[in-house]
């Protein structure tokens, strides 16, 4: 299965190089530190409801937006290292 969604720190990256922001800048508008975006944009870590928060507010879109992004991405990411595994499993059957 190809990937087709990608870890909203990608879409982050891309809206800061746009804006010509530095990490520390738009970390510093956001209100979180330098490490907690950096691990957000190299992947290392999610996208929390708190962050979507700050990120919607930031960008003028919605919390959900960047959940929803982060949702997609970690489904793949399951369906990409378990699917196979989990398709093996039993289901429960119709009586």
């Amino acid at each position: 299965m190809a990937q087709t969604s990608f870890h909203p720190g990608e879409h982050i990256q891309e809206e800061l190089d746009e804006l010509s922001l530095s990490p520390e800048a738009f970390a510093s508008r956001l209100g979180v530190s330098v490490e907690a975006l950096i691990a957000v944009l190299e992947g290392r870590q999610s996208v929390t409801a708190e962050f979507a928060l700050r990120l919607g507010h930031f960008f003028g879109t919605s919390a959900q937006f960047w959940l929803n992004l982060q949702s997609s991405f970690d489904l793949e990411e399951a369906q990409r290292l378990h699917g196979a595994e989990i398709e093996s499993l039993p289901t429960l059957q119709a009586a």
